[in-house]
């Protein structure tokens, strides 16, 4: 996705840590997704508020910083339709700043994560996945199965739990 098309060519892949998280119910509705930024704004590693310092822990994987954490929730996301789990991935890649510095895109107003109006944000997010379904030679068999198919077909699901880094206070 990130490659295809250039609304997300500034991701590089490599530094964006992929999770799988358990639901704790087979409910079909709930978080799907989540990005999580390993920077502060701009980019920063600490950050003052209140008067305070604080920081937040690199995240090394294979020797190489991670500046982001993208978490599926399982089975949930897997459960959904196909160009509903290509929705959910673009959503939350559209979240990685312009800048790819392990910041979030940040948008004018009160709810700087989702453009003042979560439709607004929506409606970028349904452009990027039809223009990129157009284009796309991807093999999607894999991702259309649901978790059901995908261990009748292969036995089993595996996926790696990544904990976010806390935040701590300086001193």
């Amino acid at each position: 996705m990130c490659q295809l098309r250039p609304e997300l060519a500034h991701i590089n892949i490599s530094k964006v840590a992929i999770s799988f998280s358990k639901t704790r119910n087979n409910s079909a509705s709930g978080l799907l997704a989540s990005l999580t930024p390993l920077r502060f704004e701009g980019g920063s590693t600490v950050t003052s508020k209140n008067g305070f310092l604080y920081e937040i822990p690199p995240l090394i994987i294979n020797g190489m910083t991670m500046l982001y954490i993208l978490s599926f929730m399982y089975p949930r996301f897997i459960n959904l339709p196909l160009d509903g789990k290509i929705h959910t991935i673009i959503h939350e890649l559209w979240h990685i700043s312009e800048k790819f510095d392990g910041d979030i895109r940040r948008f004018r107003g009160r709810t700087f994560a989702h453009s003042g109006r979560k439709a607004n944000f929506e409606k970028q997010v349904d452009i990027i996945a039809k223009k990129w379904k157009m284009q796309s030679s991807f093999d999607t068999k894999i991702l259309s199965m649901n978790s059901y198919q995908l261990k009748r077909n292969f036995g089993k699901v595996v996926g790696q739990r990544i904990a976010k880094p806390r935040i701590f206070k300086l001193p």
